[in-house]
């Protein structure tokens, strides 16, 4: 039963743990702060975003004729089984349904 509780005791208890990373940012972290890291997630949050609007258009029946994230030429796109093309784009500041 101590042993189930010994990450409960104060410092001054013993059984410290020495905290190797302490200073260290995480490599996500470190990947995130990177420009190329900073636009995917940039991306991610636009995607989820999006995709609010894209699943609230589909509930409500509104014809949808293009999804897509981001502005600009268009890099890579598909057409679902739905009709509804699905694409992304250059410059990810945003999109569109």
């Amino acid at each position: 039963r101590s042993e189930l509780f010994a990450s409960l005791r104060s410092p001054d208890q013993g059984n410290e743990v020495e905290n190797t990373n302490a200073g260290k940012p995480s490599p996500l972290i470190k990947l995130a702060s990177s420009p190329l890291g900073a636009l995917a997630v940039l991306t991610c949050v636009v995607l989820f975003h999006e995709s609010g609007h894209y699943l609230t258009a589909k509930h409500f029946g509104v014809p949808i004729d293009e999804f897509s994230v981001g502005f600009g030429p268009k890099l890579f796109g598909f057409q679902g089984f739905n009709g509804d093309q699905f694409n992304l784009r250059s410059i990810p500041m945003g999109g569109y349904v």
